[in-house]
C-alpha cells in the first residue's frame, strides 16, 4: 500500500508538472503569434512606403520692402537719395533709377544710373547731379522712378516726385534810364528820338514780355500825346539776355 500510493504521487505530480510545461509552451506561442500578427504589414503601411517623406528645400528668402523718403534736389549741388530697408538685404541686389520727366532734359548730367545693395545692408544711395546754369526758370517738380528684377525686394517708392530748386532768384524789371540821355527828363525843344532802357536783373529761361503805359499831364484829354508820341504796348527780353 505504501509503495502504491507512492507511485500515485509521483504521477500526480508529473501530470501536473506537465500541464504547467504545457501551459508556458501555449503561452510562449501565444507571444510569439501576437509579435508576427503585430509585426505583419498594413495597408496604411505600404501607404506611407510608396510616399515616403520629402526632403524639405531652401527656404526662400523674404521679400525687403525698400522705401524713399520724400527729398528735395537743389540746382546748385548733388543730392544722394537714400533707398531705405525694412529688414536687411537677403542678397545683393542691382537698382536702376531714371527721371523720367520730359523737361528733365538739359537739366541733369545724367537721367539715369543703377546701384547695388550689398547682401545685410540695409540702406543703398545714389547721386543725382543737378546742372548749375546761370539763368532763372524757377523750381519744376519731376519724377523718379525705380525698378529691380530682384524679387527680394519690394520697392514700394517705385516711383516719386521731387522738387528741383532753382539757385537764381526770380529777376525784376526796372527802368535803367534813357539810352542817349543823362537823365529821365528831355527838354520840349529836343526834337529827336530817345530810347528808354528797362532792364531785367537776371537771364531767364524764357521769353519775358511786359506792357508798358504811358501816364502824366503830356496826355491829352481822349489819352492821346499832346508833347509825345509815346503809346502804351507790349515789350518782349528774349530768354538769356
Amino acid at each position: 500500500m505504501f509503495t502504491t500510493g507512492l507511485k500515485q504521487s509521483i504521477v500526480r505530480f508529473v501530470n501536473f508538472s506537465a500541464l504547467v510545461l504545457l501551459g508556458l509552451s501555449l503561452t510562449g506561442c501565444m507571444n510569439t503569434l501576437k509579435s508576427f500578427v503585430g509585426s505583419t504589414p498594413t495597408l496604411q503601411d505600404s501607404i506611407n512606403d510608396s510616399n515616403p517623406p520629402s526632403t524639405p528645400g531652401p527656404t526662400p528668402n523674404p521679400t525687403v520692402k525698400a522705401f524713399i523718403e520724400p527729398f528735395t534736389v537743389h540746382e546748385n549741388s548733388q543730392s544722394f537719395i537714400v533707398l531705405m530697408l525694412d529688414d536687411p538685404a537677403p542678397e545683393t541686389v542691382l537698382i536702376s533709377w531714371e527721371i523720367t520727366s520730359p523737361d528733365a532734359v538739359g537739366l541733369y548730367t545724367e537721367l539715369s544710373g543703377s546701384f547695388s545693395i550689398t547682401q545685410g545692408a540695409t540702406v543703398g544711395s545714389f547721386a543725382i547731379r543737378p546742372i548749375n546754369n546761370d539763368y532763372y526758370s524757377g523750381d519744376r517738380q519731376h519724377t523718379l522712378s525705380l525698378i529691380s528684377f530682384n524679387t527680394s525686394i519690394d520697392l514700394r517708392t517705385s516711383s516719386t516726385n521731387f522738387t528741383l530748386i532753382d539757385d537764381e532768384a526770380k529777376p525784376t524789371l526796372q527802368f535803367g534810364g534813357m539810352v542817349n540821355s543823362s537823365g529821365q527828363s528831355v527838354a520840349e525843344s529836343d526834337s529827336s528820338e530817345h530810347t528808354i532802357r528797362v532792364v531785367l536783373s537776371g537771364k531767364t529761361e524764357r521769353d519775358v514780355s511786359y506792357r508798358y503805359t504811358v501816364g502824366g499831364t503830356a496826355n491829352g484829354p481822349q489819352t492821346a500825346p499832346v508833347d509825345h508820341d509815346l503809346m502804351p504796348a507790349t515789350v518782349t527780353i528774349a530768354a538769356g539776355d
